[in-house]
């Protein structure tokens, strides 16, 4: 396990910690245990995903037990707490490949693979057992960035955003509804 990328990080006196896989709820609980125990090291002992240096300076690599299955559940980024137009202009501009693109939004819906494919490596970051947002959920979110901010485009950046056919009809009869390009 040492020898994982993650954990060559911590080789660097200055990183503390490495959240591997699905940050959110492990990074909530990483920041709850810093805040509220005193004794660091056993406070971050059980939490899924986590790795860092121990008091003997050995690289702990916690199981990661981090998996969110409920997409759903994880709320739509704080769009209001940062400048998004800093981050909307990416993709636009004179002289690259992507000169025609508009102020674009970039979006997971899904996670994880059911599939083994020798080539790939998303397993290791989201695993084994696919998993998505609803349509419904994606389709909201769209319609707050149309509605509150800037944006001219969503990029969607899944692995496999087709692997569930049901899910992806909707999600391009949605998307078929709003004057947005994908």
């Amino acid at each position: 396990k040492e020898s994982y990328g993650g954990a060559l990080s911590l080789y660097d006196k200055n990183i503390n910690y490495v959240v591997e896989g699905e940050g959110e709820a492990t990074l909530t609980h990483l920041l709850y245990e810093l805040n509220n125990k005193p004794n660091t090291v056993s406070a971050v002992k059980n939490i899924g995903g986590l790795i860092y240096r121990n008091e003997r300076n050995e690289i702990i690599h916690n199981e990661r037990t981090n998996f969110i299955w409920n997409l759903d559940e994880i709320p739509f980024p704080a769009w209001d707490l940062v400048d998004l137009n800093r981050y909307l202009s990416t993709y636009s501009g004179s002289g690259t490949a992507h000169e025609y693109r508009k102020k674009t939004a970039i979006m997971i819906t899904e996670r994880g693979c059911p599939f083994k494919c020798t080539f790939c490596n998303v397993f290791q970051g989201w695993g084994y057992k696919f998993r998505s947002r609803s349509a419904e959920n994606v389709l909201e979110e769209i319609d707050y960035l149309m509605e509150n901010t800037d944006v001219e485009e969503i990029m969607f950046v899944d692995d496999n955003i087709t692997i569930n056919k049901k899910r992806m009809m909707e999600l391009c009869k949605g998307l078929k509804k709003r004057p947005i390009p994908w």
